[in-house]
């Protein structure tokens, strides 16, 4: 099975587009949904099994999908850090974490 895990943070929800403008945090906000969307709509495009998972939640979901505590969780995921290399920032993490969810929800 194939698939694509993405993370999503906060959005700017339904606000204004004029409200979005005035905010420089809300531009960001929404480029970075207008991004995950756009990766989320392409893997189903193409017949991948997809995943949003949110920020907020992704290590109990990580947790609950691999049954792993979450100081063990994120000690893999610091270890995955050593193999990869850098950069290694919470955006890093946090993917390599996603992947790791949807690959035990495919099997």
């Amino acid at each position: 099975m194939r698939s694509c895990a993405v993370v999503v943070g906060t959005s700017a929800g339904e606000a204004r587009l004029e409200t979005i403008l005035a905010s420089h945090a809300l531009v960001h906000a929404a480029e970075g949904r207008l991004y995950q969307g756009a990766l989320l709509q392409s893997a189903e495009a193409r017949a991948l099994d997809t995943i949003a998972i949110a920020q907020r939640s992704i290590w109990e979901e990580g947790e609950a999908a691999l049954g792993i505590a979450r100081d063990e969780l994120q000690h893999w995921i610091d270890q995955l850090r050593r193999e990869v290399g850098p950069p290694w920032a919470q955006d890093q993490k946090l993917a390599g974490l996603a992947a790791w969810i949807a690959l035990a929800r495919s099997s």
